[in-house]
């Protein structure tokens, strides 16, 4: 399981960053730094099931649909603290 900053956004917004750098000549120096805006939870769905975890249909609808390996992407979720605090372990 992960939670972190979306990396397709991240690219994107880099994106922008080299078009005011190379077109629009301004120095790098004097861009602001920029916060991740958004934030994904993968999720290992076969890994969690091994290890016992049994995640809320509530988090599983959330599932963008895009496999990376064996792992599920999921949509940012905004209260994922509480989506987390239902995750059941067997054990």
């Amino acid at each position: 399981m992960s939670y972190g900053p979306d990396a397709v956004d991240q690219f994107r917004r880099a994106a922008s960053y080299v078009d005011r750098i190379l077109k629009k000549s301004e120095k790098p120096g004097d861009l602001p730094v920029q916060a991740p805006t958004k934030y994904e939870l993968i999720v290992n769905l076969k890994t969690a099931k091994t290890a016992g975890f049994t995640l809320p249909a509530a988090l599983l609808a959330r599932r963008r649909g895009d496999r990376i390996g064996g792992n599920v992407r999921l949509w940012p979720i905004a209260d994922i603290q509480n989506a987390l605090t239902n995750v059941r372990f067997r054990g």
